[in-house]
């Protein structure tokens, strides 16, 4: 939003949220792969009213894309204005 402000005026206010979700899911699918192991295999999303659930199934130790994940949920948050729970799993 703030790198936005000089070209306020190019684009309508959808425009802008549009461009802000975008840019909010590249960060959380990027941060889906923070070590560079491609170890996420799955990823099913179940909307409620006030919640979106994210099973991440993955193969290996997933605990640095959680961490990351985890900080990178906010800022989707603030955005679709619903809570996002992460529930990661290793792959059976």
């Amino acid at each position: 939003k703030q790198y936005g402000e000089p070209y306020k005026h190019w684009f309508s206010k959808v425009e802008q949220r549009n461009m802000m979700l975008l840019g909010a899911i590249i960060k959380l699918a990027y941060s889906l792969n923070a070590t560079g192991r491609d170890i996420v295999k799955t990823l099913k999303l179940a909307e409620d009213e006030d919640c979106v659930k994210c099973k991440v199934i993955c193969e290996g130790n997933y605990s640095p894309e959680e961490y990351q994940a985890e900080k990178q949920k906010k800022n989707l948050e603030k955005i679709l204005k619903k809570n996002i729970v992460f529930h990661f799993q290793k792959e059976s």
